[in-house]
């Protein structure tokens, strides 16, 4: 599980490091403000592109998420059913003396 995070997490930074990186090199570079602005628009307009994509990943590690969560959770309640079974056959059945005594007790 921590793998896929891993590449999940890679794959986001990268594209926020390299949108980022890229803005920040076209503002900084001494270009004249008309090739910035220009370099500018082609990047944005290749936002949509990247936030697709972006989407398509966060979407696909989630279903992977679930699916694992999903299969762990019911393991977990196999466990606990188990457990349960378990304990109870490992008690003695009460009789009849100890549950007068009980009684008793709670009198």
């Amino acid at each position: 599980m921590s793998k896929q995070n891993g590449e999940s997490s890679f794959v986001i930074g990268l594209i926020v490091g390299g949108v980022v990186g890229t803005v920040t090199g076209m503002v900084l570079a001494s270009r004249s403000s008309r090739q910035t602005r220009q370099i500018l628009d082609k990047s944005v307009q290749a936002l949509p592109e990247l936030a697709e994509d972006l989407y398509n990943s966060v979407e696909l590690q989630g279903s992977r998420l679930s699916k694992l969560t999903t299969k762990n959770w019911d393991r977990f309640k196999d466990a606990v059913t188990v457990g349960i079974q378990a304990s109870r056959s490992d008690l003695p059945e009460p009789d009849a003396q100890d549950m007068k005594e009980q009684q008793k007790h709670q009198s």
